[in-house]
């Protein structure tokens, strides 16, 4: 992707204003939505661009650059614990493992609502996914990211053997509907027995969440079908 001309010049002159790094997370590929916050504000308020309101966040992130070795960055964003937010999807989507997190930077003279405003004149958009939960404590929440087109299968094997974890992705209850909502689903559950994250049974479909253990799938198919995790259970460790 190539760099916006404005951002181009702007970089080359000796006082560019503010840089505003905005982060888009998102989860729908898991069920849920697109978490949109801005790392580093002077006035600590929220900001918008691209017709989008991003938030700020207690947060901070570090390993973008690029080096010589040819290896892509694979950076790490730590988020205060107090998020709840943030909390309450990582409890709910596994960890938030696979979701996809875009890096935006732009100046603050571009943002919607200022003199200058153009939602183009950003640099090239950082794509990367939650590769693992790197550390949880009272104080921050640490994710280490990999490349998109790593997790896209350039590596072998082509996807991450998990022992405990199915990758499938969950319906959705979408309420503006009334339904359930299977566009991006691959899990094939369709049934109308609902179970929330615990295993424990749902009588509203909107409470309908998918812990993705192995006794989830055992809940919605039965403990003699042909389970379609994606999980791999059998899988040990070696040393």
């Amino acid at each position: 992707m190539t760099t916006n001309s404005k951002i181009k010049s702007d970089w080359q002159q000796p006082n560019v204003g503010e840089l505003v790094v905005l982060y888009e997370l998102d989860t729908t590929d898991l069920g849920g939505s697109v978490f949109r916050f801005v790392e580093g504000t002077i006035s600590g308020t929220a900001v918008q661009f691209q017709g989008q309101t991003f938030y700020p966040l207690d947060m901070e992130s570090a390993g973008w650059e690029l080096t010589g070795t040819g290896k892509l960055p694979r950076p790490t964003i730590k988020i205060n614990s107090r998020e709840l937010t943030l909390r309450a999807a990582l409890n709910t989507y596994e960890d938030m493992l696979g979701a996809q997190v875009r890096r935006k930077r732009t100046f603050s003279k571009y943002l919607d609502g200022e003199p200058l405003a153009d939602a183009a004149a950003e640099f090239p958009v950082d794509i990367y996914v939650i590769e693992r939960k790197a550390g949880q404590n009272k104080e921050y929440i640490e994710f280490e990211l990999s490349a998109y087109m790593d997790y896209e299968g350039k590596r072998i094997p082509g996807r991450t053997v998990i022992r405990d974890t199915c990758t499938h992705i969950y319906r959705y209850y979408d309420a503006t509907a009334s339904g359930f909502n299977y566009d991006k689903a691959s899990c094939p559950y369709t049934d109308s027995n609902y179970f929330d994250a615990s295993g424990g049974i749902e009588a509203l479909p909107e409470d309908d969440i998918c812990g993705r253990r192995l006794t989830d799938c055992q809940l919605r198919f039965g403990d003699t079908a042909d389970l379609p995790t994606r999980a791999f259970p059998g899988v040990g460790r070696t040393r």
